[in-house]
């Protein structure tokens, strides 16, 4: 039983960082819903490098919710 659990655990952890490196490094646009969704719930620093390598891709658009600055919601945050 505990097995299961380690394993349906591991399974989640996979699809769940997996959808978000996807939204980070291969999705066309910035404002994926699911994606910033995820990245709400992210560690302080997996959310500086997503916000820094949307930037680096994105840096023309509008940043999605959670990548603003803090001062001017048009603008990327600086990490």
């Amino acid at each position: 039983m505990f097995r299961l659990l380690i394993v349906v655990l591991l399974i989640a952890v996979i699809a769940v960082g997996g959808r978000y490196y996807y939204w980070i490094g291969m999705a066309p646009s910035p404002n994926d819903e699911l994606g910033i969704a995820m990245h709400r719930y992210m560690p302080q620093q997996v959310q500086a490098w997503g916000c820094s390598t949307l930037a680096a891709r994105f840096d023309k658009q509008a940043p999605p919710a959670g990548c603003q600055d803090p001062t001017d919601a048009t603008k990327w945050r600086k990490t």
